[in-house]
């Protein structure tokens, strides 16, 4: 995309000549020229929204939080991810700098990354590999959107991340969103809480300590409405309504194999009618990412709340034991409309070896 010898990293200067840097060679330049890159270049694009579209996304760009979208271009070829409801894959090509369908983004600046010595055959193989990796349903927001796809197949290419500029408010606002209100943690905080992971436990406990806060998430919420942590007994645990319909898809990701025994569920006293009444269990189910299927998926265990009251909900041993990941469909609430309310969802079980 003609930007010259530029040294990884670097932003191209739009209106700049190609191979213009922006800086006056010094006397040092002149003698002690750098050996020519090796490799193939790769390139970031990066896409924001019009600078007159939306006031509060113009000042948050100012102070290092814009929102973005990225591509990522090597050999002559852009990829990108984009998301969905099906399971078809997300990943598309596009010509260099071409701005993404069906959304009003405007091309903003391109980054040199580096030279990747993969040859074009290896690049192919790698979309290749990628491809099942990143269906359309897998897309969110917070977690995994476009940056996150570009950030995996720069690493692949370079060792090397993208700059962290392009994605850091989704990473701000998913550790934020992941815990209680007030912001980011605190090392301290943390420690309160027992986030960070103590010896393993011997009998049933709380699981909170051995889920990946990352990856676990309210597959249905929006950046608008995410799911919260809040203390319970100087325990973290989820708070979060549904905000389009009644149903709820919460997919928790361990970090450690884990045998689940037990679930306690708890609704809000005051929204009792829209608290949850059918709750749905799926071990290890890579369908229950898919939305779409949830509700044609038999579970491995179903659950009928008496009241919005506590309730402990024991699961069968031999169903839930070497889990990676746990379902919980809140499907049905006292209403049957509405949104649906949980002031507490805590998992109790062992956490074991590592996965």
């Amino acid at each position: 995309p003609g930007m010259g010898n530029q040294t990884a990293g670097q932003s191209e200067k739009v209106g700049h000549s190609s191979g213009e840097t922006g800086k006056t060679p010094s006397a040092l330049d002149s003698l002690f020229k750098s050996a020519p890159p090796v490799g193939e270049p790769v390139y970031l694009h990066v896409y924001a929204f019009p600078s007159d579209s939306n006031k509060y996304l113009s000042f948050a760009e100012k102070i290092g939080l814009g929102a973005y979208h990225s591509g990522i271009e090597c050999y002559g070829v852009e990829v990108a991810f984009d998301g969905g409801f099906d399971d078809e894959c997300g990943i598309y090509q596009q010509k260099p700098k071409s701005i993404p369908k069906g959304v009003e983004w405007e091309y903003k600046e391109t980054v040199l990354l580096g030279y990747t010595k993969k040859t074009q055959e290896e690049w192919k193989q790698l979309l290749k590999d990628l491809q099942p990796l990143w269906p359309r349903n897998v897309y969110h927001v917070l977690t995994n959107n476009c940056n996150h796809f570009t950030n995996t197949v720069a690493n692949a290419l370079l060792s090397e991340g993208i700059p962290s500029w392009v994605n850091r408010l989704a990473t701000l606002g998913a550790t934020a969103a992941r815990f209680r209100a007030g912001g980011i943690p605190t090392q301290e905080e943390l420690m309160n809480m027992d986030i960070l992971a103590p010896d393993l436990p011997t009998t049933p406990s709380d699981l909170t300590p051995w889920m990946d806060y990352y990856l676990t998430q309210i597959l249905n919420e929006d950046i608008f409405h995410p799911a919260k942590f809040v203390l319970f007994d100087k325990k973290p645990n989820f708070y979060f309504s549904s905000h389009k319909g009644q149903e709820v898809f919460l997919y928790i990701v361990f970090s450690r194999f884990a045998d689940v025994s037990s679930v306690i569920i708890e609704g809000v006293e005051k929204k009792s009618t829209q608290s949850p009444q059918k709750v749905c269990f799926f071990a290890n189910s890579p369908e229950f990412r898919n939305l779409g299927l949830v509700n044609e998926e038999t579970p491995d265990f179903e659950y009928v709340c008496s009241s919005h009251e506590k309730q402990t909900i024991n699961l069968d041993k031999a169903k839930f034991s070497n889990l990676t990941t746990l379902g919980i469909h809140f499907k049905q609430n006292f209403a049957n409309s509405g949104e649906t309310y949980v002031s507490r969802c805590e998992v109790i079980g062992i956490p074991k070896g590592e996965i």
